[in-house]
């Protein structure tokens, strides 16, 4: 599709296009306008998030509400949170147009916020500041009513349900596959299976409410916080398509396996995956210090079990993903077994947190037990 065509839509008259690679959902464009004004041009994958309106309006919803608390604290709301533009009807903040095959394509612009960074991968000091991003964003969202917000993708940090689809996949892949396409899976497939009640541990506890149900991010990577260029400090959360009502322990979980993994998310080799404890005490350290005010005991008890979850919750979503023929994950071209590969690391780092979970659960209990003292000396 034409990107200067669709952001004629947004009534941008732009001059210079060029695509960020680094997504794995949606394709992202930086385009920049005949005055020189930069803006974030995204084509919202329709085929992951099936209601394109009421993912949107959770968009809206939010960013409008952290520009209201960002006011009060004063902030900067241009560049504390994200600013949707209006379509040039100005009646939704996206476009949708239909290609030549009768096809839906739906699109959104941000304003750009500039003199910010995001990392891939990051010293302890990033870490730390990205833990606090998440941390004030989620804090920042305590008094939101998370009933307004659709699940743009159902059962998406349900593990349990996860645990569900992977198995009705791989009974389908065993009637459907060839005996060597599944045997080459069976070491993960095997894990998986055996470690089945990790999938029960935050759902039982939401579901029993003996943990409460918050607004949460959902995709707690590091590049999803922006990083001020003269401060280093943690900016704007970005990537807000998983805001969803959900538990605090998914985004910390999350972001404990993605940021602390010693190795890359899709290692091959498995020596390089374990936890880093030194970036786990640096995110750990920096989300606590702003999350602890408001942090329940059960949520702070359950701490060092959400990465174990969410981990093994992301090496279950891999498999199945390779047991259904590679068909929600980008995968690279050069690499035909490329999401099976992502599991086998994915399981391992699971493994590796299982064996650590006495020292993890020791150091957040007593991080939070600093950062609530702190906050109650304050009061």
């Amino acid at each position: 599709m034409n990107t200067f065509n669709i952001c004629a839509n947004f009534g941008i008259e732009t001059i210079t296009a060029h695509e960020i690679k680094t997504g794995i959902i949606n394709n992202t464009f930086v385009v920049t306008d005949k005055s020189g004004k930069k803006y974030i041009l995204q084509e919202i994958n329709s085929n992951v998030f099936k209601d394109v309106d009421g993912l949107m309006n959770n968009i809206e919803l939010v960013t409008e509400y952290l520009k209201d608390q960002i006011a009060r604290d004063g902030g900067d709301t241009q560049r504390e949170t994200l600013t949707l533009i209006k379509n040039a009807n100005n009646d939704r903040p996206y476009y949708k147009v239909r290609d030549d095959n009768g096809k839906e394509h739906y699109f959104r612009m941000y304003d750009y916020i500039a003199n910010a960074s995001t990392y891939d991968e990051a010293s302890e000091k990033y870490l730390f500041e990205a833990g606090k991003g998440f941390g004030k964003f989620q804090r920042q969202l305590d008094g939101f009513d998370a009933s307004g917000l659709i699940e743009s993708i159902p059962d998406f940090h349900n593990t349990r349900k996860r645990l569900e689809t992977f198995i009705s996949s791989l009974d389908k892949a065993y009637k459907e596959k060839d005996a060597e396409y599944i045997a080459d899976a069976y070491p993960c497939i095997k894990y998986a299976l055996k470690h089945a009640d990790i999938a029960n541990v935050i759902m039982d506890a939401l579901q029993t409410g003996r943990i409460p149900t918050r607004v949460v991010h959902n995709d707690t990577k590091l590049n999803n916080v922006m990083l001020d260029n003269d401060t280093n400090k943690a900016l704007c959360v970005i990537d807000l398509d998983t805001i969803m009502p959900g538990s605090m322990l998914f985004d910390y979980g999350d972001a404990i396996r993605s940021g602390a993994n010693a190795g890359l998310e899709d290692d091959v080799n498995l020596k390089n995956v374990y936890l880093d404890k030194n970036k786990f005490e640096a995110y750990t350290r920096g989300f606590v210090s702003e999350m602890a005010p408001i942090m329940t005991d059960s949520e702070a008890k359950m701490l060092a079990q959400s990465p174990i979850v969410l981990t093994y919750e992301l090496g279950l979503r891999f498999l199945t993903d390779y047991l259904d023929g590679n068909k929600y994950f980008k995968c690279d071209l050069t690499r035909p077994k490329h999401n099976l590969e992502r599991a086998k690391a994915q399981f391992t780092l699971t493994q590796d947190l299982i064996k650590n979970y006495s020292y993890m659960n020791k150091f957040a209990s007593e991080i939070f037990n600093e950062y609530k003292l702190d906050s109650s000396k304050q009061k």
